[in-house]
């Protein structure tokens, strides 16, 4: 990671340059600038064998961050306007990706929809402008991402806050949703259940189960409550429409004549969800939420954590989650049943010394299967972790255990970190899982894994890593992957 807090002087010609608004002399503002470097190198096979996938990948990403944006050093006093930049860019390479997997023309066969050798993903990039209309009201203007009781969301757009002399804050936004196949974007933030890209290069009836990517008109709210004791509540809205043509019959078993498609705008997702947290210092903590869904018009998840401090070194608590799997209104998974799926686990987190810490739970889930006959199956879930921190490095091991009528899942993960003089970090890892698969037997197997890793620390805030991973089972053989980052801090 590199950073850098930049003089005054050249916070402007940076400023100038990025974003083009502000000139010189008079601007106080000051620019920092940070990036993360990772590069690794994988191979792995798929499990029914051939072929074998090599890939290099870089990872980079870069950061703008302006601060003090319109002050003037010279002035006697501010007007109170507080205006900020914040941008972060992703460029996610692969290196090892052949030309026959992105030439449709010339390889139908071998061509992979969406691939691209070097995506430039634009995370972050707004404007965020406080103390307007004498300190109740604040705006972001551009792409940024919205973390609420619906769950995390980008917005390329407006969002307006404000903060009333009532213990409220009134949020509303409206723009579009981050897209895969747009510019500068990627497809994380969508609802599950669709493929979207740039279909430029494909037939007509070529993958229709593949979309066009287009716009997707966006808007909602959040009413959330402020400066209360104890309770903190929010009520989030979002509405997100989807715009382009799309196949009516994308599995269809005639791939000749052209699909059948509509277009105009249609529900993506309309959704309303309501979260409310209470915090009684040295006694517990409530947290619960809902989330309904009206184009299914049910409430699709819920969730509900207590938690108490018993004491000061021991925590215990009590989840359940309910959860009904739901997707983008453009996804042919939006037309079939889905099961509910329910979870209720028990936990506690010990610290039996200084050094020691224990945490374990235990629970259960159950999915209830709607057929001809209501059918409920049974997991029963464990987890256990203890750690030991010592003199410049701990240990620990974690262990885990699923088991019912659709099969078994366990594993236990041992590892170990030693620094050597503050300076040279010394790592391992070791795990082995065994999965057994009631439905497909012949998917049962015992994968065996390790990391070995070291880093030299050059300075306070420098550091170089190499970490080596190696997995190997009977389904898929073996796995490597080598991982190098580079993580250097510099300030001025």
């Amino acid at each position: 990671m590199l950073r850098r807090r930049a003089p005054r002087h050249w916070a402007t010609v940076a400023t100038f340059c990025l974003a083009g608004s502000w000139a010189a002399a008079a601007q106080a503002f000051e620019v920092e600038v940070d990036s993360e470097t990772t590069a690794q190198g994988y191979q792995l096979r798929n499990a029914w064998g051939d072929p074998v996938l090599s890939r290099r990948r870089f990872l980079q990403t870069l950061g703008l961050h302006v601060v003090g944006i319109g002050e003037n050093e010279n002035a006697a006093a501010s007007s109170g306007l507080d205006m900020s930049f914040h941008m972060r860019m992703r460029l996610d390479a692969d290196f090892a990706i052949q030309p026959f997997e992105s030439n449709y023309a010339d390889y139908p066969s071998a061509f992979v929809p969406g691939l691209q050798r070097a995506p430039v993903d634009l995370v972050i990039g707004y404007f965020d402008i406080r103390n307007l209309a004498g300190g109740w009201l604040s705006a972001r203007l551009g792409r940024q991402i919205i973390v609420d009781p619906l769950g995390w969301w980008s917005l390329d757009g407006a969002l307006l806050r404000a903060e009333l002399p009532v213990f409220l804050a009134l949020e509303a936004y409206g723009g579009f949703e981050q897209r895969a196949g747009l510019p500068l974007s990627t497809g994380r933030f969508e609802r599950d259940g669709v493929w979207r890209g740039d279909r430029t290069s494909l037939d007509a009836n070529a993958y229709p189960e593949f979309l066009e990517a287009g716009l997707a008109p966006a808007h909602g709210f959040v009413l959330e409550s402020i400066d209360l004791p104890v309770v903190h509540a929010r009520v989030a809205y979002r509405r997100v429409w989807n715009t382009g043509k799309v196949a009516t019959s994308p599995f269809s078993e005639d791939r000749v004549g052209m699909p059948s498609t509509t277009d105009g705008m249609r529900i993506s997702q309309e959704r309303l969800g309501v979260s409310a947290d209470a915090l009684v210092e040295e006694l517990g903590a409530l947290r619960t939420g809902l989330i309904h869904d009206f184009p299914r018009a049910q409430i699709t998840s819920w969730y509900a954590t207590l938690d108490g401090f018993v004491t000061s070194w021991l925590t215990t608590g009590i989840d359940v989650d309910h959860v009904i799997p739901t997707f983008d209104g453009d996804s042919i998974w939006s037309f079939f049943s889905t099961e509910p799926t329910t979870t209720l686990l028990g936990r506690g987190d010990v610290g039996l010394t200084n050094r020691w810490r224990l945490a374990v739970a235990g629970g259960v889930r159950w999915v209830d299967i709607e057929s001809e006959t209501s059918t409920t199956m049974l997991d029963v879930l464990g987890r256990a972790s203890v750690r030991h921190d010592h003199d410049g490095g701990r240990v620990g091991m974690g262990s885990l255990t699923d088991r019912g009528e659709r099969g078994s899942r366990d594993g236990v993960d041992v590892f170990a970190d030693q620094w050597f003089e503050d300076r040279f970090l010394v790592s391992g890892r070791v795990s082995v899982a065994d999965w057994r698969d009631a439905m497909r037997t012949d998917r049962s197997t015992t994968s065996l894994g390790y990391v070995l890793g070291g880093g030299f620390r050059v300075g306070d805030e420098t550091m170089a890593r190499l970490e080596w991973e190696h997995d190997t089972n009977e389904l898929v053989g073996q796995r490597y992957r080598i991982l190098a980052s580079l993580q250097l801090l510099v300030s001025r």
